[in-house]
């Protein structure tokens, strides 16, 4: 039986500070929620990934489908990990994403 679910999951994060100025920054909406820091809302490096206990398949564990904009499709096989738009963190897995380009607002 196959159990679809989307599910956004941040365990840790390091989120760098910048005094830099934003330059031509486009506002992002993803189900309902603005990010008007555009892409360089969303994580951009993967710290750690660990599948767990019981560790999904070869093409779920691409780490890097967690970063960037969402593009997750609704598609819950995948022949290859370069196919998948998700990743899966398996039975008590865990994964830690780091925010490099980013910057804290009162947004």
């Amino acid at each position: 039986m196959l159990f679809s679910r989307k599910v956004v999951l941040v365990l840790g994060a390091a989120i760098g500070l910048t005094a830099s100025p934003a330059a031509a920054v486009t506002s992002l909406e993803f189900d309902g929620v603005e990010f008007p820091q555009g892409a360089i809302s969303f994580a951009d490096a993967v710290v750690s990934y660990d599948t767990g206990l019981r560790a999904p398949t070869a093409p779920y564990q691409g780490s890097a489908n967690a970063l960037g904009i969402p593009d997750y499709v609704n598609v819950n096989s995948c022949p290859t990990q370069e196919a998948c738009t998700f990743v899966s963190l398996g039975r008590g897995g865990s994964i830690v994403l780091q925010f490099t380009d980013n910057f804290l607002t009162g947004s």
